[in-house]
C-alpha cells in the first residue's frame, strides 16, 4: 500500500522509567507540544510513523510495546515483515557502544548504517514523502534524511545526470520520478538483462538521441533537485502536512499594519 506521508522522528522519544510506555527526552520538553500534534496528525491520518531513541536514551526491547513494530539490527531477521501492513508505528533499534565519544566515532547515530533492515522497512511501506523531525539535527536528523533519500533515490544517478550524462537505469524506488523513460534517460525492468542490452545498444547506435536525453536529463536535475528546490519542496510539504500559511517577509515599516502578513 502507498502512502502519501509518514514522519520519521528521529531520537525524540525513549522508554519511560516503567518501560510500558513511551516519554520525551530531557533534551526536547520544550516542544513536546508541537511533537504531540504529529504524533496525533499520524494517528488520525492513519499515516506511518517511524521513529528512533538516542544511544544515551532508554532504548526499546521487541517486546515492551505491542502497538509498535521492533525493527532489528540483524538483516537475517526478517521474522517482522509479515507484520508491517498490521501497525502504523515503527521501531528502528540503534546500535549503541554505551559511551558517547566511542558512540560518535562508531556513527551510531546513523540508523541507516547500522540497522540492515532500516531500508527494507522503507521499501515495505512504500511512502512518497518523508517528513522528519526530531532532536540534533546536526547529525542524527541529518543522517536520516540522508538514508532516507539514499534509500529511494540512488544520489549517484543524480550525479550522473547534473554531467548530462546518458543514463540508463532500473524502474525501482523513487527513479521513475526523475526519470521520463525516453526524454531524460531511459528506464529497463529491474532484472531483465536482455532490455538492458537493448538499450546500451540503442544508445551506442543513435549517439544524437542518447546525447539529446543527457542534456534534457541534465536540466531536471539542475531545474528540481537543487539543495533550494529541495528546500522548497520541504517547506510546501510541511505547509500541506501541517495546515501553516506561508507569509512574506516585511519591512520594519509595516510590521504594525495589520494585514501586512499573508
Amino acid at each position: 500500500m502507498t502512502h502519501r506521508f509518514s514522519f520519521f522522528d528521529v531520537d525524540s522519544r525513549e522508554l519511560d522509567e516503567s518501560a510500558r510506555t513511551l516519554g520525551y527526552r530531557p533534551r526536547v520538553l520544550p516542544i513536546v507540544p508541537k511533537l504531540e500534534r504529529l504524533y496525533s496528525l499520524a494517528d488520525t491520518k492513519g499515516w506511518p510513523l517511524v521513529f528512533t531513541t538516542c544511544c544515551s536514551g532508554r532504548m526499546l526491547s521487541p517486546k515492551n510495546l505491542p502497538d509498535v513494530l521492533f525493527i532489528p539490527l540483524d538483516a537475517s531477521d526478517t521474522s517482522w515483515c509479515a507484520a508491517v501492513g498490521k501497525h502504523r508505528r515503527f521501531y528502528l533499534a540503534k546500535r549503541t557502544c554505551g559511551d558517547p565519544k566511542l558512540n560518535y566515532d562508531a556513527r551510531t547515530f546513523d540508523m541507516f548504517q547500522h540497522n540492515a533492515n532500516a531500508r527494507r522497512l522503507l521499501q515495505s511501506l512504500d511512502v512518497e514523502t518523508w517528513v522528519v523531525f526530531g532532536n540534533g539535527f546536526d547529525l542524527c536528523v541529518n543522517a536520516a534524511a540522508n538514508g532516507i533519500l539514499n534509500a529511494g533515490l540512488p544520489l549517484i544517478l543524480l550525479e550522473a545526470m547534473v554531467r548530462s550524462r546518458p543514463v540508463i537505469a532500473t524502474a525501482v524506488g523513487g527513479v521513475a520520478e526523475v526519470i521520463d523513460s525516453g526524454v531524460h534517460g531511459a528506464l529497463v525492468p529491474a532484472g531483465d538483462v536482455v532490455a538492458l542490452a537493448d538499450e546500451l545498444e540503442r544508445f551506442h547506435r543513435k549517439t544524437e538521441r542518447a546525447i539529446r536525453m543527457g542534456r534534457a536529463g541534465g536540466e531536471r536535475v539542475r531545474s528540481d533537485y537543487t539543495w533550494q528546490a529541495v528546500v522548497d519542496g520541504f517547506e510546501a510539504v510541511y505547509d500541506d502536512v501541517l495546515g501553516l500559511a506561508t507569509f512574506a517577509p516585511v519591512s520594519a515599516a509595516e510590521a504594525g499594519t495589520p494585514g501586512s502578513r499573508r
